[in-house]
């Protein structure tokens, strides 16, 4: 049977039959006194895992208007029908700009193992050929620097409006997943995997996304709660604070404060009460007699 022509498609060739140009792409820079940067701010910086040892530094956001996407997306929901069910999520890639002007495109290409490739690389896809989503920020910010040729701590995240649609949960890798068995028409229109280290959210259809904002970031990585302390007792005390990241559960961070705490004839340490540990972003650590600090006895 023919190939279904896709919805991008189906506008662009009406555009050029009515003798006009294909709708362009517009950007606009937000303002940070914007409600709408800060809400974007909530999500990007709220969205950094422990795991991930970073912590990402908002350096503004662009503010995407794609005609053809939005049109593909507004078409995906109203095929869906009851079955719509639309979320707010991350993607972090080096062609982050490509992405926003045109769309997200599905690997095509295999290699002789049958792995998908994309410019001479193997791509090991978990899931199959599709459009990889995240809730975690910084996880989206690793597929950044995992996608560039260079570990510069400046990146583009992605923040994109997806129609997951009726979603098939899966804890599993299944690599032979594609839009023959996850699309539109079939009985799961996603795939959803739940992972400690950020759930993933796989789509197999450009048609059930849209771009809607571009964040450039700066990370900075954070050391463990060990490599803290192995540089204190290395360096001495003349030394400026050092951050450690936000451990990843509420049991971590107990641990933690008990470790740091046994050694407080060494240091001073800057550790919020347990009910607090949910607006918990670092924890701080201080040597005792660093100067600054040599009268905090606590």
């Amino acid at each position: 049977p023919a190939k279904r022509p896709t919805m991008e498609a189906v506008l662009l060739r009406l555009t050029a039959l009515a003798g006009t140009q294909a709708p362009k792409t517009t950007f606009s820079m937000l303002s940070p006194s914007d409600a709408e940067y800060a809400e974007l701010h909530r999500l990007v910086v709220g969205g950094r895992l422990a795991e991930h040892g970073i912590r990402i530094n908002v350096l503004g956001i662009q503010k995407v208007d794609n005609p053809v996407q939005n049109a593909a997306l507004e078409a995906s929901t109203k095929r869906l029908g009851s079955r719509s069910s639309r979320r707010r999520l991350l993607h972090g890639t080096a062609n982050a700009e490509e992405v926003a002007k045109t769309r997200f495109r599905l690997p095509e290409t295999k290699n002789d193992s049958g792995e998908y490739v994309r410019a001479g690389t193997a791509l090991r896809l978990q899931h199959g050929a599709a459009i990889y989503l995240t809730s975690a920020a910084s996880k989206a910010a690793q597929f950044v620097f995992a996608s560039s040729e260079g570990r510069s701590p400046l990146g583009t995240i992605i923040v994109v409006d997806t129609e997951l649609g009726n979603t098939r949960e899966m804890k599993d890798p299944d690599p032979k997943l594609d839009n023959r068995t996850i699309s539109l028409t079939a009985k799961h229109n996603s795939v959803f995997c739940p992972r400690d280290d950020g759930d993933s959210y796989m789509v197999y259809d450009p048609a059930q996304t849209a771009v809607r904002y571009l964040v450039f970031f700066r990370t900075t990585r954070l050391a463990s709660v060990e490599s803290v302390l192995r540089s204190v007792r290395t360096n001495g005390c003349e030394r400026a604070p050092a951050q450690v990241q936000r451990p990843a559960n509420a049991e971590e961070f107990s641990a933690a404060k008990a470790h740091l705490l046994q050694r407080r004839d060494q240091y001073f340490v800057a550790l919020p009460a347990a009910e607090c540990y949910e607006h918990l972003s670092t924890i701080s650590v201080f040597c005792r007699n660093w100067p600054s600090h040599s009268a905090v006895r606590n």
